[in-house]
């Protein structure tokens, strides 16, 4: 399976990544191939590519799809190594849940693009880290890492939620979102015309004992105001983990 350019880049500086091993946020099936020299682990937001690393041979015990790292699996981890997001705020979420699991001494590995804004988020990697630098550029991307050298802030889902309460089409309820979710902390715009236009739709006169898919719920609007506003029976669909724990 062909691996993107930040995966090619780590694979460059792969004799780096033995012990125990944390990628956050993988893009593609490279952790994989190290499991001949390291014990690796795999924290998916996505779906998708949680569904390719198990078609490859990542074990399901080294595979975790979630919001938050499942911390029964690892006590500690050599490397965490982070795909930079598209979402700065994601980035600051992945390093707050990963750092916790970092051995004392351990590396934090960020690789990404350079269209990602990989160079600008070396800033976010501040203390307890230390020594942060950059390791290797190749095919347009950027690899950094730092060491961390004091203790990590225990990490608390309930402290990266965003709540907040919404009125749109005749509904009003109460919204919750996580960073790297679709319109976080607030509703977008393209949404809210949805809603006020469905409310008007011959459509909602026959939906009330229906079963419907929100596909791509996203923090879940769309499948809340349809519940309050016909009581119909709905399932909640999206590739990101994220989007799944704000629907709930």
């Amino acid at each position: 399976m062909t691996l993107n350019p930040p995966s090619l880049l780590l694979a460059r500086n792969e004799a780096q990544f033995t012990g125990n091993v944390l990628f956050a946020n993988p893009e593609d099936t490279f952790p994989q191939t190290l499991m001949s020299q390291a014990n690796v682990y795999t924290w998916c937001q996505s779906k998708a590519v949680d569904e390719q690393l198990a078609r490859v041979g990542l074990p399901d015990e080294q595979r975790h799809f979630g919001a938050e790292w499942d911390a029964g699996r690892v006590e500690a981890f050599d490397h965490v190594i982070i795909y930079q997001p598209k979402a700065k705020e994601l980035l600051d979420y992945l390093l707050a849940a990963t750092l916790p699991h970092l051995k004392q001494g351990g590396q934090l590995w960020l690789v990404g693009d350079n269209k990602s804004g990989v160079k600008s988020s070396v800033k976010r990697l501040t203390a307890p880290l230390e020594e942060v630098g950059k390791v290797d550029s190749a095919k347009h991307c950027l690899l950094f890492n730092g060491y961390l050298r004091g203790e990590a802030k225990p990490f608390a889902l309930n402290d990266w939620v965003t709540r907040w309460q919404e009125d749109v089409a005749g509904q009003s309820f109460t919204l919750c979102s996580i960073p790297g979710v679709f319109g976080h902390g607030k509703l977008d715009k393209g949404t809210a015309l949805l809603l006020e236009q469905l409310e008007q739709h011959r459509f909602m006169s026959d939906v009330a004992h229906a079963r419907l898919l929100d596909f791509g719920c996203g923090d879940g609007v769309i499948s809340m105001w349809l519940h309050k506003r016909t009581g119909a029976n709905i399932s909640a669909l999206d590739d990101s983990a994220l989007a799944l724990k704000a629907t709930e």
